[in-house]
């Protein structure tokens, strides 16, 4: 289970993300920031196109469900069971897949949706991710392939 504090969450803002287990008890906790670069319409960033709050709960989910791979947490959108668009790329192609990245000083956390189809080798989690995202029925082996070839990733 994620935690959240505050419950405003507002770019340039840290707050705390804490993971729980089954009795409450904090597990893992971060800090994450929304980056407004992210959410400003520039031209050259990739863009999200949920809400903060869905964006802080994407992070959340991604330490929840132990998906990182070398420096790196990667995050899907879910709702209703089923892995939505989050947001889009520095050219505007459509993004189901969140990279979030950790500055070392402060310890802060900050993400942003990849682009999977113009650069699969530096915008994929790693395979070990995606196969436990097809253990929670997230993704298929067969959309691995395509999206580590670089043909993205459609339903």
């Amino acid at each position: 289970m994620v935690n959240f504090n505050p419950n405003q969450f507002l770019p340039n803002r840290p707050f705390s993300v804490l993971v729980l287990d089954n009795t409450g008890n904090v597990i893992l906790k971060e800090v994450y920031q929304i980056n407004p670069k992210h959410r400003d319409g520039s031209l050259y960033k990739s863009q999200w196109t949920i809400k903060n709050q869905e964006e802080a709960a994407v992070f959340g989910w991604a330490l929840e469900h132990d998906s990182h791979s070398g420096k790196y947490y990667w995050g899907v959108f879910l709702n209703r069971g089923v892995c939505r668009v989050l947001g889009q790329t520095a050219k505007r192609q459509d993004s189901k897949i969140a990279r979030f990245e950790c500055s070392s000083q402060p310890r802060i956390w900050h993400g942003y949706p990849v682009d999977y189809v113009n650069n699969p080798q530096n915008n994929c989690p790693h395979r070990t991710v995606l196969y436990k995202w097809v253990n929670l029925s997230i993704i298929t082996k067969s959309q691995i392939s395509k999206l580590l070839g670089g043909m993205g990733w459609k339903d």
